[in-house]
């Protein structure tokens, strides 16, 4: 039987409760990696849904609800990584949230909610990850955007958003 290449490695993956981000992370867990699952609330328990698929598989994954909008709460999803794996390899920022509604339809709570989750997001846990990775001297940032950080009329935060993430430090070589 082949080694599988991310053998020991350990991701911690945001957003990952359901959708792209429970597709990023069951195929890390499926590459051998240990996967921290991130989802911002309980209600629905989908963090802890996605951790236990992995395990079902003979993975090993730990579910962690976390809003990474808060620095603190990212710094603890980062530690909750080390606490049971003992080291961060993957970041994977792939939370976000949407809300499409034209410019003058859209609060000013409409728009920090979108920024934060999604552009915030990335800084905070990029910003608890990469000293741990540095340490280390190896990591991977991969940070999720869409297309819509081009334009969007009807979602200029979430556009506003994306754009800062695709021009994110961690984004770059």
């Amino acid at each position: 039987m082949a080694e599988k290449p991310l053998k020991d490695k350990v991701a911690v993956v945001t957003g990952a409760g359901r959708g792209i981000g429970k597709a990023i992370a069951l195929s890390l867990a499926a590459e051998g990696s240990k996967v921290v699952v991130n989802a911002r609330n309980r209600e629905g328990g989908y963090a802890e849904a996605t951790a236990q698929e992995i395990r079902k598989a003979g993975g090993l994954a730990i579910a962690h609800y976390a809003d990474v909008s808060d620095f603190e709460q990212a710094r603890k999803l980062t530690q909750a990584a080390v606490d049971a794996f003992g080291k961060v390899d993957i970041l994977v920022n792939n939370a976000g949230v949407t809300g499409w509604k034209m410019p003058w339809e859209m609060t000013e709570e409409d728009w920090d909610k979108v920024v934060s989750v999604s552009l915030k997001g990335t800084f905070n846990c990029t910003r608890h990850a990469c000293g741990l990775m540095k340490e280390q001297r190896w990591g991977r940032i991969i940070n999720c955007t869409s297309e819509s950080w081009i334009s969007r009329a009807a979602a200029c935060h979430y556009a506003a958003a994306k754009a800062g993430v695709v021009l994110h430090p961690s984004g770059r070589d």
